[in-house]
């Protein structure tokens, strides 16, 4: 896929493990996500947010982005502008991903054929949001996305009706919104509310 990596391609897919930061002090701040691949001892990670410029999807091909691991759309992340900038340019219109834990069990995989199932051409944020959450009474899997468009109208054009087969172009994507299933509580983290 070189040169352009994920942007060559309409859909891309991370499925690996990742973490968060959120916090601001007097010196610095890190709005941020981590993929993060292999193990502690030879580790390499992606890195996007507002503390980091790693990322710069959509600026070619790409519309649709799936990042498939822990912590991948942190709430937190998004409310201080994280996943602005780098991350949203050219054709990128959504990107579903995981606020909180996400489990690798046989049910999550199971989850995930129905969800691509169910969108070959509509529904592609509604179901991802739907079938990928959990709700595990304080252990919940949480899945989240945000979509771009225009305006309120396109955005949820982009997250109701787009599907594998029939992308919605996002405009001039100028505003986003995060989706996520109400009082949805990941293990050791935040409610979204």
């Amino acid at each position: 896929m070189a040169p352009l990596g994920v942007d060559s391609a309409d859909v891309g897919l991370i499925y690996s493990h990742g973490s968060y930061d959120c916090y601001e002090t007097s010196t610095s701040k890190k709005y941020r996500t981590t993929i993060v691949m292999g193990n502690d001892n030879d580790e390499c990670g992606l890195t996007y947010g507002t503390s980091n410029e790693e990322v710069d999807w959509g600026d070619s091909d790409l519309n649709i982005m799936v990042v498939d691991t822990c912590h991948s759309l942190q709430k937190c992340v998004y409310d201080n502008d994280g996943y602005d900038g780098s991350m949203r340019s050219g054709n990128l219109s959504i990107i579903m991903g995981f606020h909180g834990v996400s489990y690798d069990y046989y049910w999550h995989t199971a989850h995930f054929k129905n969800f691509v199932d169910a969108t070959r051409t509509e529904d592609l944020g509604e179901e991802w949001v739907d079938e990928m959450t959990d709700i595990m009474w304080g252990a919940d899997e949480c899945a989240t996305a945000v979509a771009w468009g225009e305006d309120t109208a396109n955005i949820n054009e982009v997250y109701y009706n787009s599907g594998w087969r029939d992308w919605v172009d996002p405009g001039t994507a100028g505003k986003r919104k995060y989706f996520y299933w109400e009082d949805c509580e990941p293990e050791n983290g935040e409610i979204l509310e």
